[in-house]
């Protein structure tokens, strides 16, 4: 996320930044529980489906599914942040410069 820079920091310079705590949360939800539900759906979804077919490696091709999963995810992930990006609740602000 960008914000605006009312201080007039340089760069380098160290500030302190505020956002909402329900706001925080949220987004903390979407940049690191999202991924790993959609890794561990799509590596258990898929390792149980391949190994009821009867494919070798089943575990193998299960990792790779998972892996497009978490992609996919990311992918999701910069679709939400551009909705979030317009959203006044989700924006960070600059309090000081921290010395």
């Amino acid at each position: 996320m960008k914000t605006k820079d009312n201080l007039g920091v340089q760069s380098g310079d160290m500030v302190e930044i505020k956002i909402k705590s329900k706001s925080f949360f949220t987004a903390t939800f979407w940049i690191y529980v999202f991924p790993l539900i959609m890794l561990v759906f799509g590596l258990v979804g898929s390792l149980f489906i391949f190994k009821n077919l009867g494919i070798k490696h089943f575990e193998t091709y299960s990792i790779i599914v998972g892996l497009v999963f978490l992609g996919i995810s990311y992918y999701i992930l910069g679709h939400i942040d551009k909705k979030l990006n317009k959203n006044q609740n989700y924006n960070i602000e600059m309090v000081r410069i921290v010395k």
